[in-house]
């Protein structure tokens, strides 16, 4: 099968990430993977090794055409499209476009005449509860969310969501095509981490304040205090945001600031305790949580997203799910007690660390890949 992948481009995130693992899983199934970097590409290191594989190609444009798509106007736009798009895809002789995220997925759905299918992310609520600005944007033409939807849902085939809010957006429209939910995956790591105590807190994130950054910060200054062997370590995409709570936190010992981290297994390897306090809108599946959980490494997070669904496990939590429905500070003094709580009584901390292997199983890539493939063939043999 030749497949087409298509996303925004490969910055720094969850859905980056999982585009990046599914191109390689289905060039590792013997298919031919073209990616396209649709708006402004970016070359991204982390992702350099995953994608190099035989069966994975670059679909490219001139830099001056990916620039032009990216200014100008639906109607000239989709003069080019006629003109290029549909040629390049003929000559490639792609089968299936699967596209990530909700500018991709309206791009592809109103240039393409192709099977599509859409890997919906959390950017569909990040639109949905800031419409006022995004949907003004002279790319969409002057229309509303609902209406943007139906142009999606009216020419997509297939829709894979990756947590229930996703589903709750598509069961609101009247438009929308078949849908189903399949996680994220990755593939499954030996695990030499036994500790059974803590002494390594960690969080791993874009450098954005909504991710909860302080808040972690905050608590672990407080916990220090009387714990003095704990370690934090914080890995963070560049920002003036983290740049400037490094300064205000200059004089905290124990902190070890880590920016663009490149290598997640030296990262993830010596932790013990994943916390990620996100209040980020738009937070559905969260690949840093996969992450944790695929090194064993149990996880303290917050209420949103599918964030609770992909702790559980067979027999209980592979980590602590905080509400988020508090101010900061009393956040800060929640998060305090639940990891306080953890280190006193190490039961406490074992009992939720074997429940990490369980609580991955459900992000297996392989057999994910599968699911993602079966689709694939149903939306291809509705199309014959």
């Amino acid at each position: 099968m030749n497949i087409l992948l298509a996303i925004n481009n490969l910055g720094t995130g969850g859905a980056e990430t999982f585009f990046c693992q599914q191109a390689r899983a289905l060039a590792e199934k013997g298919h031919k993977v073209f990616i396209w970097q649709v708006f402004y590409p970016i070359f991204n290191h982390q992702y350099q090794e995953v994608l190099n594989h035989k069966n994975i190609s670059n679909f490219e444009f001139s830099k001056e055409d990916t620039e032009f798509l990216s200014r100008e106007s639906n109607e000239i736009r989709r003069i080019w499209v006629k003109h290029k798009l549909r040629r390049k895809i003929n000559s490639l002789k792609i089968d299936l476009v699967n596209s990530h995220l909700f500018e991709t997925d309206y791009f592809i759905s109103t240039s393409v005449n192709l099977p599509h299918v859409i890997s919906m992310h959390g950017s569909y609520e990040m639109y949905y509860h800031n419409r006022d600005v995004y949907v003004k944007d002279s790319y969409y033409g002057s229309c509303d969310f609902d209406e943007l939807l139906t142009r999606i849902f009216k020419k997509s085939n297939y829709i894979i969501t990756a947590a229930q809010k996703n589903e709750e957006t598509i069961f609101l429209h009247p438009k929308a095509p078949p849908h189903e939910m399949i996680y994220y995956g990755k593939n499954k790591i030996n695990v030499l981490n036994k500790s059974k105590t803590i002494r390594n807190i960690g969080m791993i994130s874009r450098g954005i304040e909504s991710k909860g950054w302080n808040i972690l910060i905050q608590s672990f200054k407080q916990i220090s205090q009387t714990n003095k062997d704990i370690r934090l370590t914080l890995g963070y995409t560049d920002s003036p945001y983290m740049e400037k709570l490094k300064e205000e936190n200059e004089g905290v010992v124990n902190i070890n600031w880590i920016r663009n981290v490149t290598d997640l297994s030296c990262f993830y390897k010596d932790l013990d305790l994943f916390v990620f306090p996100t209040l980020y809108p738009a937070e559905s599946l969260p690949n840093v949580i996969i992450e944790a959980l695929a090194f064993h490494v149990p996880v303290i997070s917050t209420n949103i997203g599918e964030i609770p669904n992909m702790l559980s496990s067979k027999d209980g939590f592979a980590g602590i799910v905080m509400s988020k429905n508090y101010n900061e500070g009393e956040m800060v003094e929640n998060l305090r007690f639940e990891i306080e709580n953890l280190i006193l009584k190490p039961i406490n901390y074992i009992r939720i660390k074997n429940q990490c292997e369980s609580a991955f199983d459900k992000f297996n890539l392989s057999e994910n890949i599968e699911k993602y493939l079966s689709v694939y063939n149903l939306v291809l043999s509705r199309n014959d």
